[in-house]
């Protein structure tokens, strides 16, 4: 099946259809093909993910004139190469890579054979998410007008092209977790959260700040928050907010006094708290239901990471649960 197969707006192979039936983005598009307009085509999928917009792109390779204003656009090629060109100069992606043009106008060319992502972000969801942060916002404030690429924001952009990529193979799955309103609110705010990281780097990199430990204590609230709301869609920006302090501040402490990122704080938390209830579940319980319950949204992952840290599957501490009953 072809990337987001089941999600597939527009297949055609006519140039004046593809810049017609403009299925992304507002506002008028110029389009043009690269090669022979005989052998052009494009593929165009889309799917709603809570307040994100993710579709795929297949294309023989065309030239693309547009104006984004009210979005910050990923794009995330799975083969082939794509380059676009802002006011800000030009950003160039292969396979594996990410990049987010800058805003306003721009120029793209999609090169032969090509397949990838374009993820649009609100700049309203980017906004609200930075305003239970000072610091958050302050960063998105002098960034969100700039694009980023692997140069600018480094290790963040794999992360978030990493987490892209499983949703794309999630939304097309018969039984995804992200058909139900709480995963999919919980996976738009994960992309979020990886984007604000992205334009975060971008700011330290630009202007590197000192930024203060926060200290063993604040570790220690944030601990007791995670455990207290761990079925909660709980962002590290919005826990870093309920403890008064900065999230670069709050990341710095954690891998200062426990050698991980809040994230996975966060993620750990969820697996104790899921062996918890499996461990003390009712005869009607599901590893699902309570995998949900949780905050887990990655069901696959959370199988996996739960063997790795209880030696078992989750699947079995259920069935010990049982028998012992």
């Amino acid at each position: 099946m072809p990337l987001l197969g089941r999600h597939v707006v527009l297949d055609t192979r006519s140039v004046s259809v593809a810049r017609d039936a403009n299925r992304l983005f507002r506002g008028p598009l110029h389009l043009s093909p690269l090669g022979d307009p005989a052998a052009f085509r494009l593929v165009v999928a889309t799917a709603a993910i809570d307040t994100i917009r993710l579709s795929a792109v297949t294309s023989t390779g065309h030239a693309i004139g547009l104006v984004e204003d009210d979005a910050i656009t990923l794009l995330a090629p799975y083969r082939g190469i794509i380059a676009t060109d802002t006011t800000a100069g030009r950003l160039e992606a292969r396979a594996g890579d990410l990049v987010a043009p800058r805003r306003g106008p721009r120029r793209t060319l999609v090169g032969e054979d090509y397949v990838g992502l374009v993820v649009q972000v609100s700049t309203g969801s980017l906004r609200l998410s930075a305003s239970h942060n000072p610091e958050d916002g302050a960063v998105l404030a002098r960034a969100i007008d700039g694009g980023f690429d692997r140069r600018s924001a480094g290790s963040a952009t794999a992360v978030l092209a990493r987490y892209l990529r499983y949703l794309a193979a999630e939304v097309d799955h018969d039984t995804t977790v992200l058909r139900a309103p709480r995963g999919a609110q919980a996976a738009a705010n994960m992309v979020t959260a990886l984007v604000l990281d992205c334009f975060a780097a971008v700011a330290a990199t630009t202007a590197p700040q000192r930024a203060a430990a926060a200290g063993r204590r604040h570790v220690e609230r944030a601990e007791a928050a995670i455990r207290a709301r761990v079925g909660e869609d709980l962002s590290v920006p919005a826990l870093a907010a309920e403890l008064g302090v900065g999230t670069r501040a709050l990341q710095l402490a954690f891998r200062a006094h426990r050698g991980v990122t809040p994230r996975e704080a966060i993620a750990t938390a969820r697996l104790d708290a899921a062996h918890a209830l499996l461990s003390a579940a009712s005869p009607a319980a599901s590893v699902t239901g309570i995998a949900l319950d949780c905050g887990v949204t990655h069901l696959g992952r959370f199988a996996a990471h739960y063997r790795d840290r209880f030696g078992e599957a989750p699947s079995e501490t259920l069935a010990r649960t049982r028998r012992s009953d």
